[in-house]
């Protein structure tokens, strides 16, 4: 599962945000501009599913931080998102009278959330929620062939404080009968936070919540990746990979993932003849490197590069993490402008190869030069403060420019 789309209205620094992704996504612009604020939006997707919407506000700074500034509480604020599920549809099964079978295969998700703000105060409650699939759907009849009925959707939308179920086209909806339920569900809370409220639709709550859980983002500090790290502590990589040492033994105790990461890691580091994962006397653990120039002896963490550290970190995350969607916020700092073009030609391969989807911040001209114009998107601010995204590669006088000057250039001084 991937984005097609992410929108947002009234959302931080943003007024109207729209924005379609691809596999590999560039986001540059100036400092301020508003990327880690796009970066806000994905994490507040995440935090509903995964913490509940009251809680996924208050991680954004409360209601006042969560809407723009200058905005405030005059217009709801919403955030919206369609998801691409080919790869992973949601089947629902349906059954008729006769004792047939409608089933409905999803293959995109739409998901919109609006709340609404009191006219003075830091409150909220949920004005407009609706989850809806897109279907092809067919129908079995006593576990025979199945016959092909066309597309059409499958919804849950509420309405006040209970929920409703549609289906799309009524020629499909007419086929069964779709029970309804009347479990009230709080104003300040998502459907998300109970797939269960319609349990023949709840494979696609599930689904979307899933997804959204899903999601990794990644801000690496070298610093902390070489600490010692307490041998207790999740086996996927923290978001800043402070337990890169604990991930790492996961993947070293696997032969056949430690023959994939020293194949990964001598196409950036060739020096590097072995990672290993050392045991303290404190219970800590600690990794190491052994080089070609070193013979039989181990260098410690705190001794390596934080540029060899970091590139770690990220074939880590690249290649040993199972996530639908990674986000890394400057994932270049500390490494030689030489690698990055070899780091850009890795990412560009995880979302064919592995199916993630890639959403990259960055400010390092040499990152610009190499993503390719067409993966790249602009955020800068309007004369009004807000927010903004572009695509270089569809404007018609940047062409101009670029026959005569590199893109990354033109980012350097300021001209996309």
């Amino acid at each position: 599962m991937r984005f097609l789309e992410i929108n947002a209205e009234n959302f931080r620094s943003f007024n109207s945000l729209h924005m379609e992704l691809g596999g590999f996504n560039v986001l540059i612009g100036p400092n301020a501009a508003g990327k880690s604020n796009f970066i806000s939006n994905i994490r507040y997707f995440r935090d509903i599913a995964s913490r509940g919407l009251e809680n996924a506000i208050s991680l954004q700074g409360g209601t006042e931080y969560l809407r723009n500034l200058c905005i405030g509480g005059s217009r709801d604020q919403s955030a919206s998102c369609i998801i691409d599920a080919t790869a992973h549809p949601a089947s629902l099964q349906f059954c008729e009278e006769d004792g047939g079978r409608i089933v409905a295969r999803c293959f995109r998700i739409a998901y919109s959330l609006t709340i609404r703000f009191p006219p003075a105060g830091d409150g909220y409650t949920v004005f407009a929620e609706r989850l809806e699939a897109s279907c092809s759907f067919s129908r079995r009849v006593n576990g025979g062939d199945e016959v092909h009925l066309g597309g059409g959707y499958v919804a849950l939308e509420r309405e006040g404080d209970h929920i409703r179920a549609s289906v799309v086209p009524e020629t499909v909806a007419g086929l069964f009968r779709l029970p309804s339920y009347a479990e009230p569900l709080s104003p300040k809370r998502s459907l998300l936070e109970n797939p269960t409220l319609f349990p023949l639709l709840s494979p696609v709550a599930y689904g979307t919540a899933d997804f959204f859980r899903s999601i990794a983002l990644y801000d690496f500090d070298p610093k902390l990746s070489k600490r010692a790290t307490p041998v207790v502590g999740r086996a996927d990589l923290e978001p800043d990979a402070s337990n890169l040492a604990i991930v790492l033994r996961r993947i070293l105790s696997d032969p056949e993932k430690k023959e994939m990461l020293a194949a990964f890691a001598a196409e950036l580091f060739p020096f590097i003849e072995e990672f290993r994962v050392e045991r303290m006397a404190d219970r800590t653990l600690v990794t190491t490197i052994r080089e070609r120039y070193t013979g039989c002896a181990s260098i410690p963490a705190p001794l390596i590069s934080d540029g060899t550290i970091n590139l770690t970190a990220l074939i880590v995350a690249l290649y040993f993490e199972t996530k639908p969607v990674i986000v890394l916020e400057e994932p270049e700092r500390n490494i030689h402008p030489f690698l990055i073009s070899k780091i850009i030609d890795m990412m560009k391969e995880v979302p064919e190869r592995i199916g993630t989807q890639l959403i990259i911040t960055t400010h390092n001209p040499e990152f610009v030069k190499n993503a390719g114009a067409e993966n790249l998107f602009l955020i800068s601010r309007d004369e009004r403060g807000f927010s903004k995204i572009a695509r270089p590669a569809e404007s018609e006088d940047l062409r101009i420019f670029l026959a005569t000057m590199g893109i990354e250039e033109l980012y350097v001084q300021n001209l996309l």
